[in-house]
């Protein structure tokens, strides 16, 4: 699956870096997605369940951040500058309007498309995104998983030796790559450990780690200290229909870290899951994606 061209693809952007991008679903829809990966994460990322997208009818494109898989590094970017490289790929590619859904740490970047892309953005989708507080001083001690934002943000070559680490042992042992990542930080909740447990989840996670580190380490913790710095935009600015979706037995971003959105967000429809953790999207791609097909334009 992962030698087919078509998750394989890149572009040349205008400031003459590389952008790399997958295609999954149909080649042609009205109905086209972009899907932007959390952390650590890559095109080979996926917001949902690949044989429901594959079978959906929709054109659903994922995208490498800079730094990560085929897409070149860029010094000094912000979330606010992604939106900029999403309209030369949908430029590209003969694409008008989109929906844009993100999960985890893509959350702020489809956040930044709603907010600054507002004539081509049909609609945008948090799944259990990274919270604005990590803009804020102690954002970082206020997420699931603090020790590695903490590690992330202050001593960045010893979080790259993790991620280093993880990327050798899904070469060489992917099942010990899927043990060390669940085991993290305070481990998985349930709901999560259940998800992680799927021969599909794992493979799909140890493609990841292995693409996302073809460069090194260094673009997985840039990607993480991004999203610790101020975006550049203003998620109270966004006027696209938005929703937001969040397990309440998240280890990753919980309830609490959602309310930063909801705050921000005058008319975001939030949905709140019961029993549900960081892994939910594998299990309501179909919800997801009936509530796209019965969305229209603004």
């Amino acid at each position: 699956m992962y030698d087919d061209p078509r998750v394989n693809q890149k572009i040349t952007l205008s400031d003459g870096r590389e952008l790399g991008y997958a295609e999954w679903g149909t080649d042609r829809s009205d109905v086209v997605v972009f899907d932007l990966h959390g952390g650590p994460g890559c095109r080979y990322s996926l917001s949902g369940d690949l044989s429901v997208i594959a079978s959906s009818g929709l054109r659903w494109i994922t995208i490498d951040r800079p730094g990560l898989g085929l897409s070149w590094p860029k010094v000094g970017r912000t979330v606010a500058d992604f939106p900029a490289d999403l309209v030369e790929l949908a430029d590209a590619l003969g694409i008008e309007r989109f929906h844009v859904v993100g999960w985890s740490m893509g959350g702020p970047y489809a956040g930044a498309c709603a907010a600054l892309l507002k004539d081509r953005v049909r609609s945008a989708t948090l799944f259990a995104p990274a919270s604005p507080v990590l803009q804020e001083p102690d954002g970082a001690e206020r997420q699931g998983k603090d020790f590695f934002w903490k590690l992330a943000r202050d001593d960045p070559w010893q979080a790259a030796q993790l991620y280093t680490a993880l990327g050798l042992e899904a070469r060489r042992n992917p099942a010990l790559a899927v043990q060390l990542f669940s085991g993290s930080g305070e481990g998985l909740s349930p709901p999560e450990a259940e998800a992680m447990a799927r021969p599909e989840v794992q493979e799909e996670f140890v493609a990841m780690i292995i693409e996302a580190t073809r460069q090194g380490a260094v673009g997985l913790v840039d990607d993480n200290r991004v999203v610790m710095a101020p975006w550049g935009y203003d998620p109270a600015t966004i006027d696209v229909p938005i929703s937001l979706w969040q397990g309440d037995d998240d280890s990753f971003t919980g309830v609490e870290n959602a309310q930063a959105w909801v705050d921000a967000i005058p008319k975001l429809d939030y949905r709140l899951l019961e029993g549900e953790g960081h892994t939910f999207v594998f299990d309501r791609t179909e919800e997801f994606i009936g509530c796209l097909q019965g969305r229209a334009d603004p």
